[in-house]
């Protein structure tokens, strides 16, 4: 009997969705659409949909799979570049450093060799100016022994000239003459006098001036 009643009992329908509720096939649907949205906007801003690439109304599944994965293989290029950038840029620089360095060095020996050239310019002048002045002492000794020379010869001749005036006179004369001169000025005189006239004038003279002025002689002849 309860079989029966079960099975004359209605079968109950499907709830019916409540009005303003979202299926889920709507939330589906809403949830691929904003995935193509946020694909399409990345791919406007790599460049994947520019007028080289596709055209309008063009957008299909594939395009997209393959736009994405376009950006995705250059970004890994970008990537795999950037170390080697980074190798060339600082071998670049470690090159300029270097090429800096080598051409401080260039400049530093630049600069040695024309101060060790204008060293030895100034020394080249001043041996110049020793030669010169060198030249010109001998050149004023000799002047000043010519001189010499000549006055000499001018009082050997006064004096031979002297001597042979005293010779004309007589000894008692000369003597008293004699005695105001000095030892050296007589004994010039004497030498130049003939012996026999020399040997009467010192016969005349006080013997101790007469001994100085033979020792004086002979000195001179020394």
């Amino acid at each position: 009997m309860a079989e029966k009643e079960v099975e004359q009992q209605p079968q109950s329908e499907p709830p019916k969705a409540k009005a303003g509720g979202k299926s889920p096939m709507m939330l589906i649907i809403g949830g691929a659409g904003v995935f193509v949205l946020a694909v399409v906007i990345f791919s406007l801003q790599l460049g994947v949909f520019s007028d080289s690439n596709v055209k309008p109304g063009a957008l299909t599944a594939d395009s997209l799979a393959q736009a994405a994965d376009t950006a995705h293989h250059e970004e890994a290029e970008e990537e795999e570049a950037d170390p080697y950038q980074a190798l060339f840029e600082g071998y670049g620089g470690e090159d300029e450093s270097g090429l800096m360095s080598d051409t401080a060095i260039v400049r530093d020996s630049i600069e040695k060799s024309v101060w060790f050239i204008q060293q030895k310019q100034d020394l080249d002048r001043q041996i110049a100016q020793m030669e010169l002045e060198k030249t010109q002492l001998n050149t004023l000794k000799s002047q000043v022994e010519a001189l010499m020379d000549r006055k000499k010869s001018m009082e050997e001749g006064n004096i031979s000239q002297m001597a042979k005036l005293y010779e004309g006179m007589g000894t008692e004369e000369l003597v008293p003459i004699l005695s105001n001169l000095t030892d050296a000025q007589v004994s010039v005189l004497i030498s130049k006098m003939k012996k026999a006239k020399a040997s009467e004038v010192l016969g005349k003279m006080a013997p101790e001036r007469a001994a100085r002025i033979t020792q004086y002689i002979i000195s001179m002849s020394e």
